[in-house]
């Protein structure tokens, strides 16, 4: 990594102050930010000025406090919501509905429960692989491996996984991946700004669409706001790639916008995809800096469990904007459909064989998954939560931001004294300072359960990562805060008994060189003025 600090990058150049306030998305904002004021003073006039809306204002308040404790959310959340709404019943009532109610994203969650439904067959963990789990393997995996083929991500092997320990090494092997695209192309993520990544990219996409290769893309509208011109799906469109907006930006207020595709997907003819924490941006790969050295990671999947990511990207396409689909048209180009076993499940037999790793051994199992608000289960921490708990030996984290709820806290604290070794990583220069003050307030309390928490000072980490014991991964979009575990739409790897858990591990320990440690006498020395304000920020937690 020295060489990687030594680097000669490109400062961020900030845009001049008009052309900021002219762009489409300051505009946009700035419509929804008046809307807001609007209601605002709309619900004190009525507050102050007309005494017959009184029980209204109670009415309100109470069904949301009725509202907020029957939710599936932790007691933090829940009470930080209820404290917001018993001082504001009216005003807490309209933040609530903006930064959790779902009512306006209603329609893509009805879509994908109907698309989880459509590829079901595609659901289901291969007899011989199940059982090869059930005889092999340990009990907590086969109990992860159980749980997450119920949420509908069943588990593979014959899958070769590669680990990028920099956003800055994906760069050769995506576009060599792309160029030798014959089938489809289908490319999911959050943020995409034009710059020397992405226009790499869409060279290559322009290309392929041209000699006939089914190219797709799909990105957020909110991520991509600040770095797409106006109609830029119109134009892709027109180059021949089939461009989706997942809830486009538009100038009216709705709480469609608190739920956002915060996946990062690219599957190529089902055989190869690449996944992780980094988006199609300059500063992913340090081709740029921002909030100096960007730590970040991802993998290539090559084999069977591509399946997955290319169901998911199939599902959120068609719940973008619902049509027809022939899944077995994609779902099947490296697995065969074999018929059915007696118990009713699908046989498939693998059309490609991925070999052995570099040491001669077989690969291990992979189990790729996705999570939202449409699901009842918060899968993406029932994940975290269960590798945590499963953990013997060591947990080692790595995410940019941290506001766990009480399960995580109490899951990770009881690790530790329980002999785990448990280490955490954050940014040392952050990119949003309030969220970073909200994750200081942790480190207290983290500290005095023997938990080892780390900064990485040469600048931002964005890795999405946790290993244990030597054996298992989860690498993958979800943070760990409230905005991936409950609002945004995410996807992961469990990666298992395969040495790329090795390779984590060991981008981790030198990661570590480069951090310092939180100490007990670090903690002592901070103004009792500085900490009481953590605290209170705290309680901001569920609203990041």
């Amino acid at each position: 990594m020295d060489d990687l600090r030594k680097r000669k990058v490109r400062k961020m150049i900030k845009k001049p102050f008009y052309q900021v306030i002219f762009s489409r998305f300051f505009m946009t904002m700035s419509v929804l930010l008046i809307q807001l004021l609007l209601l605002m003073v709309l619900f004190l006039w009525v507050q102050h000025h007309t005494t017959q809306f009184f029980v209204l204002y109670l009415l309100i308040g109470f069904v949301t406090l009725l509202w907020v404790m029957n939710s599936k959310n932790s007691p933090m959340y829940k009470m930080t919501w209820a404290i917001i709404v018993a001082f504001l019943p009216v005003m807490g009532s309209l933040m609530y509905l903006i930064t959790h109610g779902t009512f306006a994203n209603i329609l893509p969650q009805i879509q994908l429960r109907n698309a989880e439904k459509e590829t079901v067959a595609y659901s289901v963990t291969m007899p011989a692989v199940d059982e090869k789990i059930k005889k092999n393997e340990t009990r907590d995996f086969v109990k992860l491996s159980t749980y997450l083929e119920m949420m509908g991500y069943p588990t593979f092997t014959n899958t070769e996984v590669k680990y990028y320990s920099l956003g800055d090494y994906v760069f050769d092997d995506l576009i060599e991946a792309l160029e030798n695209a014959k089938e489809f192309i289908f490319l999911e993520f959050f943020i995409i700004s034009q710059g020397e990544f992405w226009d790499s990219i869409l060279e290559v996409l322009k290309k392929k669409a041209g000699e006939g290769v089914e190219v797709r893309v799909l990105y957020d509208g909110l991520g991509s706001g600040l770095n797409l011109p106006f109609r830029y799906d119109v134009k892709l469109n027109e180059m021949g790639i089939r461009t989706k907006v997942f809830s486009r930006l538009r100038p009216f207020f709705s709480s469609a916008y608190n739920n956002r595709d915060h996946r990062k997907i690219l599957v190529i003819d089902g055989e190869i995809a690449f996944s992780g924490g980094f988006n199609l941006a300059d500063e992913y790969l340090n081709l740029v800096e921002r909030f100096g050295h960007w730590k970040d990671q991802g993998f290539r999947l090559r084999g069977d469990a591509v399946r997955s990511y290319t169901m998911l990207f199939l599902q959120m396409w068609n719940a973008t904007e619902p049509e027809p689909h022939e899944y077995a048209k994609y779902l099947d180009t490296i697995t065969e459909y074999k018929g059915m076993t007696e118990d009713g499940s699908p046989i498939y037999a693998s059309k490609i064989d991925v070999g052995k790793d570099k040491d001669g051994w077989d690969h291990g199992y992979v189990i790729p998954y996705g999570d939202g608000p449409y699901r009842p289960a918060n899968v993406a921490e029932n994940v975290y939560i269960d590798v945590i708990s499963s953990a013997l030996d060591y947990v080692y984290i790595m995410t940019p931001y941290f506001v766990p709820d009480n399960e995580m806290i109490h899951a990770l604290k009881h690790a530790s004294r329980s002999g785990v070794d448990v280490r955490i990583i954050l940014p040392g220069i952050p990119d949003k300072k309030v969220t970073n003050l909200v994750a200081k307030s942790y480190y207290r309390e983290l500290v005095s359960a023997g938990i080892k928490v780390y900064e990485y000072e040469p600048g931002f980490v964005h890795t999405k990562m946790m290993v244990s014991d030597h054996r298992m991964a989860v690498m993958g979009t979800i943070n760990l805060d409230y905005r991936s575990l409950d609002l945004h739409y995410e996807c992961a790897s469990v990666v298992f008994h395969d040495s790329v858990v090795l390779e984590a591990e060991a981008d981790f320990e030198e990661t570590l060189k480069y951090c310092r440690r939180i100490t007990d006498e670090m903690l002592a020395k901070q103004n009792p003025v500085y900490v009481t304000a953590l605290k209170v920020l705290r309680l901001l937690g569920p609203l990041m």
